[in-house]
């Protein structure tokens, strides 16, 4: 099986696999995982034991949103677990991510209070206005839960069809098309391919579902979506990093071929190494990635105008 650890060695050599790399794009349990090597068996077994507590944790609130008949979906990594990666200890998570209807929040809010999830008081503007965050501190450490009400603060995703059950029971998660481009679009839309951890769920999740992904519907969504370019790029860089997606590629349509082509010269090996060494390159990222002229405009407003803390 082809993986993407594989082939990341045309990644500058003498810093591949330091500790400092792998630690940084949260990627030492799948190091782990694939070599067994002894010296990062402390990390696995931390994310191990912390996934395992957070999904205990979850199961709890799940029986509760199954007798209060609510629909709420995992999105990101707790998605993932399970299934894309079996093993539990292979993915990091900081948090887990979920989604719930604006009108079903305040039941929600009550389960999670019940079970001693304090909400957080956040300055509000347009990058976290659907957002809202509850902690629960357990021992020396705590569960950040981050609730969503819309997945994209440019554009409403229509994704109630295509529900499918969580490996937590009680929980939904997103249809395979609908997942993909919020994993394409959390990683290239919203933080410009800042961590690799990120683009492995992707490569991971693609070879394994691409036989049952429409592969059609996919892309008018993402199109529809304005997520396109996020979407086609992100799935670039899994084929160039060893993915068999190359027909997938092919028959996508044609769209911001230009913008395509820059990302293709600006997004390379060193840049997805650290792009925060890379600011310009980083902002031409981030300006080339969105479908829409306007939401660039609307984003860097809104960005000048946030409250300040």
């Amino acid at each position: 099986m082809t993986t993407m650890t594989s082939t990341m060695p045309s990644l500058p050599t003498s810093n591949l696999w330091s500790k400092d790399f792998l630690e940084r794009h949260h990627l030492l349990g799948h190091v782990y995982r694939r070599t067994q090597e002894k010296d990062y068996y402390p990390y696995w077994k931390n994310q191990l034991t912390r996934n395992f507590v957070v999904k205990s944790e979850l199961e709890k609130i799940g029986d509760d949103l199954l007798k209060e008949g609510i629909t709420v979906c995992l999105l990101k990594g707790y998605s993932l677990m399970g299934d894309v990666y079996e093993d539990w200890g292979e993915r990091f998570a900081s948090d887990v991510d979920i989604l719930i209807s604006l009108q079903n929040l305040w039941k929600l809010s009550d389960i999670l209070k019940m079970y001693g999830y304090e909400k957080r008081t956040e300055k509000k503007w347009l990058g976290n206005r659907y957002k809202f965050v509850f902690e629960k501190k357990i021992g020396d450490s705590s569960i950040v839960v981050e609730v969503h009400t819309q997945l994209f603060w440019h554009k409403a995703l229509d994704i109630e069809n295509g529900l499918k059950e969580s490996q937590v029971s009680g929980f939904s998660v997103l249809s395979f098309e609908n997942q993909l481009i919020h994993l394409c679009g959390h990683l290239a839309f919203q933080h410009t391919y800042l961590k690799l951890f990120w683009l492995m769920d992707i490569f991971k999740f693609v070879e394994r579902f691409k036989d049952q992904i429409d592969w059609k519907l996919f892309w008018k969504e993402a199109q529809s979506s304005r997520l396109y370019k996020s979407c086609y790029f992100t799935l670039f860089l899994c084929q160039k990093l060893g993915l068999n997606i190359q027909t997938i590629l092919y028959t996508a349509p044609k769209k911001g071929r230009s913008s395509i082509y820059l990302l293709k010269k600006i997004v390379n090996y060193q840049f997805l190494y650290d792009p925060r060494k890379h600011p310009l390159r980083f902002l031409m990222v981030k300006n080339l990635i969105k479908d829409s002229y306007l939401d660039n405009l609307r984003y860097w407003y809104a960005w000048a105008k946030r409250p300040q803390n």
